[in-house]
């Protein structure tokens, strides 16, 4: 009899939950047969093997987009307080505690998703079902010097503002830029994807401005080493607050 793959994942006893177990498949992390399966109703029979990726120490393959970010934009997080917007499993969160930082907000709109390792860690602050995009000051426990970002079907344009209501005065950050979530339809193709470079580009430019608008200037920009589930390019935005921002080739990082 076929199951749905979340289901199967707790019922072979891979993950403690559906929920967690969702979270594993939306984060590209498991296997049926050896191929990656990012939709959670996936049928799975008895025959099929299933797999959980075990060979990174990262609790997503997300943590590597925020990795490869920090170690080219040489970004010093000791003794940091930070903020993780669009937490999920915790990875961006687990990155900025491994480079150093002494607390971290994790904050999704979703709940139940946060990694078991970092729920019990004294040093991140979960907050679950909170809607960023009405943030209000007096929600936070306190104020971060570093922020990232890390959010889907959403545009950063509804993030962006509301970062104010939760950074020092002095802080900078990172932003996970998904054209797929900031072209609008007419540029995705059938397997949702964004191929068009040119939108890329005018995708980038909107948000560096967008970002001006509201006192963070771009400091660099790179391509995520890794692609998004369907295959998206995603793009590392760095920004700080308060700076007139770099000119940045973004053609040349595009192409």
């Amino acid at each position: 009899m076929s199951e749905r793959l979340d289901k199967v994942l707790v019922l072979r006893g891979l993950v403690e939950s559906r929920e967690k177990g969702k979270a594993a498949i939306e984060a590209g992390l498991v296997c049926v047969d050896g191929e990656v399966i990012t939709v959670n109703k996936y049928l799975v029979d008895d025959e099929n093997v299933v797999t959980i990726e075990g060979n990174s120490h990262y609790v997503s393959r997300a943590a590597e987009k925020l990795k490869g970010a920090i170690t080219q934009f040489q970004i010093d997080l000791r003794n940091k307080k930070c903020i993780d917007i669009g937490a999920s499993t915790g990875g961006f969160t687990q990155v900025c505690l491994e480079e150093g930082a002494t607390c971290v907000i994790a904050l999704d709109v979703g709940s139940d998703q946060l990694h078991s390792s970092l729920k019990e860690d004294d040093r991140v602050f979960e907050m679950e079902k909170y809607n960023f995009r009405y943030a209000k000051r007096e929600d936070f426990p306190f104020l971060s010097d570093f922020f990232c970002s890390d959010v889907s079907f959403i545009s950063l344009k509804h993030i962006i503002p509301s970062i104010l209501e939760c950074v020092e005065e002095e802080c900078e950050g990172v932003l996970l830029i998904k054209p797929q979530f900031e072209a609008g339809n007419a540029f995705i193709n059938k397997h949702g994807v964004v191929k068009d470079h040119k939108v890329h580009i005018q995708v980038i430019q909107d948000i560096i401005q967008f970002a001006a608008l509201h006192g963070f200037g771009a400091v660099a920009l790179a391509k995520s080493t890794v692609v998004g589930k369907k295959g998206n390019q995603e793009y590392l935005l760095y920004i700080k607050r308060g700076v007139v921002g770099s000119m940045i080739n973004i053609k040349s990082v595009v192409d």
